[in-house]
This record gives structure tokens, sequence and C-alpha cells, in this order.
């Protein structure tokens, strides 16, 4: 499917949490320094992406019956690869990731025309540490014991693969773009396309 003249796709394979903190000063291969800065680049356009946005879906696999899908209440955490949630530890979703781990985050921002969506695994972190950091009065509508609830955990999700769309905003933007693919009869300038395999 063709993407419309305003989006511009970027995608990141095999976002793996060894691989994505190359340092590019202390490698002496060019193309792995390439590859480190490309990919930090990437995840800074995330971070940057990810910043306002507060509920996102968690898709996990729930066996025979496919897939479900919740809203869940995003961390306000500077993305370096990792998303976290608060759930309760005898919740379904993850009963379900006790079975398969693999989940997807989709996530939106429509005052600036931003779609993303994330792809990786999934684990529950007992951290208390990390709770209190996190933790906000506002959550106490879900989990009403607040940080003394032993039930209470939080929901790590090491992502592997991200994929961003951003719409270009105002006309004059829309119709450049319009004009080079029919000058050119080239379909592909419908759309900026970037996939990067590590």
């Amino acid at each position: 499917m063709k993407s419309t003249p305003q989006t511009k796709i970027f995608r990141l394979r095999n976002l793996l949490p060894s691989e994505r903190k190359v340092n590019n000063k202390m490698t002496s291969n060019p193309e792995a320094a390439r590859t480190g800065a490309a990919n930090e680049e990437f995840l800074e356009k995330l971070r940057e992406l990810l910043v306002g946005i507060e509920i996102c879906m968690l898709t996990t696999h729930s066996g025979v019956s496919g897939f479900s899908s919740r809203p869940m209440a995003l961390q306000e955490v500077a993305f370096d690869g990792d998303l976290w949630f608060f759930c309760c530890a005898n919740s379904k979703k993850v009963q379900e990731l006790a079975n398969d781990p693999h989940v997807s985050v989709t996530a939106s921002n429509p005052s600036k025309a931003i779609c993303i969506s994330l792809s990786g695994t999934a684990r529950t972190v007992k951290d208390e540490a990390k709770m209190r950091e996190l933790w906000k009065p506002s959550y106490k509508i879900w989990f009403p014991k607040g940080l003394e609830d032993p039930d209470l955990t939080l929901l790590k999700v090491d992502v592997h693969e991200a994929e961003y769309w951003e719409w270009a905003t105002g006309v004059l933007s829309s119709v450049v773009q319009l004009f080079k693919t029919w000058s050119t009869g080239d379909s592909d300038l419908l759309a900026q396309h970037e996939r990067r395999s590590l």
C-alpha cells in the first residue's frame, strides 16, 4: 500500500539492547561506526516523537483467539530502546506474556500528525526503586493501593523494531510532493522510506 504524499516512513530492524548502544569512538570498524551513528540518530528521533504521548495501545498474543489490545499509560522516560508501563502481576496480559513475550505497541499524536509502531518482547520487572521513580499519584485511579500494592509491578518492553509516520503539515508541502510524483512518474516519491538491518 502506498503512503499518502505527506508521509515519511523510517524503519529500523533488530534494535537489540546489545547493539543499540554502540560507542562509535571505541570501534575501529568504520561501517560499525556509521551504523551506530545512524541508530543513535534514529533513537533520538523516536525520543523526540514520543514526548507528550501519554497513552499507547499494547497488543499481546492471546493464544487461540489471536490478539488482545488495551490502552496503557506510557511512562515519561527518555526513550533508550525500552518502554515502561505499570500493571498488575496477576493480570491477563501478564499471563499471555508468560506464553508468548512478543508484543507490539502503537502510539499517535494527532496534534503533530505522528504515528509510531514498535515491537519487541515484554517482561515484568519488580524494581521498587524504579517504581518509585515512575509513580504518579494519578495512577491510583487504576491502582488504588498505590505502591503498597503487592500485585503492582512494572512491565518493560525491549523494543526490537520501530517505525514511524510523520505527515508533512501545510498545503505547500503536499503540493510539492504531488508535483514531484507527477513530473517523474515515480510513485515512490510519495514517501521517504529507510530500512536498516543490524
